[in-house]
């Protein structure tokens, strides 16, 4: 039997000072500057126990009891300043600094910043256009680019300390008890104090378009987002005393585009219907992960037999699994008792025709090919009224 508990604490104190000038009747210019803080507290106790008495089934009654417990603290302090002008009606202009610092950085780079910077034009509003409103209402380009950091994880970047050594007889290692007393071992992932927070740099086009009277509304946008300073644990030589390191050991990429199209063909005081398509679609590929050429390492998330593994030339979140042997037409291969390449099957070598095993093979991706949905709202009622249907689509 056991029992565990987990409690998080967070607190997000926030302060914003937005300030507004206007330099002539046309130009106006907006500045925000702010602080973000949060802190986090995360507590961990867990307890078990094994052959406890049938009629009393709690930790306390059990021939082994064994508990843990563990606690983490994070310390992140933000500040930001944001300036945005807004020209003749139809142009706006942005750019912001964001400072980031705390306690899961290293001593090394203990301070980032992050910067953005975005522009949108009301082509809408230009006097050539005005002979098409009815048919074109509104059109807007804009383009946004932008960096944006994620933190190591919480003492990460330190050497850290256990109590109780690996108790695991197949594990590395050695316990750190001695003569009945309780004592400390390093872990095997070495901390790295010059380890930075991963990079995300990002770029984004696109078009807001509104046609026939605000009956049909067009969105489009496209993204490429490139990710570097991938945070890993990479194997290092057993002579270091630790098994892995903590570094800045990767580089992806993510590119796609998303459009939405609304179309309002009844609009009326009475009844009224909205019919929305969206459709996104992703790419991603991982171009770099440092100590592990040729190799893979894994990560969160996979169905049971399988693993979701990161690995260079492939998309992130490809399945590994068993499979077998297949030819160049892609059909599975069969082979003989009398083959000499025998030794691959894993069944009873006895049996004829039997498949012939690969090993690990990739089988697949956890992402979508593209994502889609078709939602129909209809009002009744001058808005008293709605009923809203909605159909998903997850595909490849």
């Amino acid at each position: 039997i056991g029992q565990d508990r987990y409690t998080n604490q967070e607190s997000n104190p926030d302060l914003m000072m937005p300030g507004k000038y206007r330099g002539t009747e046309d130009i106006l210019g907006t500045l925000v500057l702010g602080q973000q803080l949060t802190f986090t507290t995360r507590n961990a106790t867990g307890a078990s126990s094994s052959s406890t008495i049938p009629f009393f089934d709690q930790i306390g009654a059990g021939v082994t009891r064994d508990a843990g417990s563990s606690r983490s603290e994070s310390r992140i302090y933000s500040y930001y300043g944001q300036l945005t002008i807004n020209a003749w009606d139809r142009l706006s202009l942005t750019g912001a600094v964001r400072r980031d610092a705390g306690s899961t950085f290293g001593d090394e780079n203990p301070v980032h910043y992050y910067p953005k910077a975005s522009v949108a034009y009301r082509l809408s509003q230009e006097s050539f256009m005005q002979d098409f409103k009815g048919i074109v209402d509104e059109f807007k380009l804009r383009f946004a680019w932008g960096q944006a950091g994620r933190q190591p994880g919480t003492y990460s970047t330190n050497n850290l300390y256990g109590v109780g050594g690996l108790p695991d007889p197949w594990g590395r290692g050695t316990s750190a008890n001695r003569t009945g007393q309780s004592g400390i071992i390093h872990s095997l992932g070495a901390g790295n104090n010059a380890a930075k927070p991963e990079l995300s740099t990002e770029i984004e086009a696109g078009v807001d378009a509104v046609f026939w009277n605000r009956r049909v509304n067009l969105e489009f946008s496209y993204y490429r987002q490139d990710i570097t300073q991938l945070l890993l644990f990479v194997d290092v030589p057993r002579s270091t005393g630790f098994n892995s390191e903590y570094r800045n050991a990767g580089e992806m990429w993510n590119r796609g585009f998303e459009v939405k199209l609304d179309v309002n063909p009844i609009r009326l005081d009475e009844f009224s219907w909205v019919a929305s398509v969206n459709y996104a679609r992703n790419q991603n590929e991982v171009t770099k992960l440092e100590g592990f050429a040729g190799s893979y390492i894994t990560i969160a998330g996979a169905f049971a037999g399988t693993y979701n593994i990161a690995k260079e030339g492939r998309r992130l979140g490809t399945w590994l699994g068993s499979g077998y042997e297949k030819d160049a037409n892609g059909k599975i291969v069969y082979s003989d008792p009398a083959d000499p390449k025998r030794v691959d099957n894993f069944l009873n070598p006895n049996i004829k025709n039997a498949p012939r095993y690969n090993g690990a093979v990739e089988l697949g991706n956890a992402d979508p090919n593209w994502t889609g949905s078709f939602r129909n709202d209809f009002t009744f009622l001058n808005g008293d009224l709605m009923l809203s249907v909605l159909f998903d689509a997850v595909w490849g």
